[in-house]
């Protein structure tokens, strides 16, 4: 029993009564060197919740350039998945594409693998 387990199954409990199951894509994860050719995409499923961000924080957050796209406030419960969200992924929310925007912010208290993930994405 690790020291943060209680934590990791609150953070599971809570994403889960208000989220899904969530498909993530990575694009031309790796590159096979003999061939030169990117390999297939790699998924990953994790509970993640998503809530829509405001205008007025979208555009303080991301700037002028980025208001009118819709864009999403999203954590990720990471239990189990094997999965390390990165900037770029792709997941369907609502019914829309949406892409992770740079890299998530993870909780790993005790560095034994991080239990939750907390970051935002944009319509892709």
């Amino acid at each position: 029993m690790g020291a943060y387990d209680a934590a990791s199954a609150l953070a599971l409990r809570l994403i889960g009564q208000k989220g899904a199951l969530t498909t993530f894509t990575r694009e031309g994860a790796s590159v096979d060197y003999l061939t030169q050719e990117a390999a297939a995409p790699s998924t990953f499923t994790a509970n993640a919740v998503a809530f829509p961000l405001s205008t007025k924080s979208a555009s303080v957050m991301f700037g002028a350039a980025n208001v009118g796209k819709a864009q999403l406030d999203v954590h990720i419960a990471l239990q189990g998945t094997g999965y390390a969200p990165q900037g770029g992924d792709l997941f369907s929310w609502g019914g829309q594409n949406y892409r992770l925007l740079d890299n998530p912010e993870m909780l790993n208290p005790d560095g034994a693998g991080a239990f939750y993930a907390h970051c935002y994405a944009e319509v892709a």
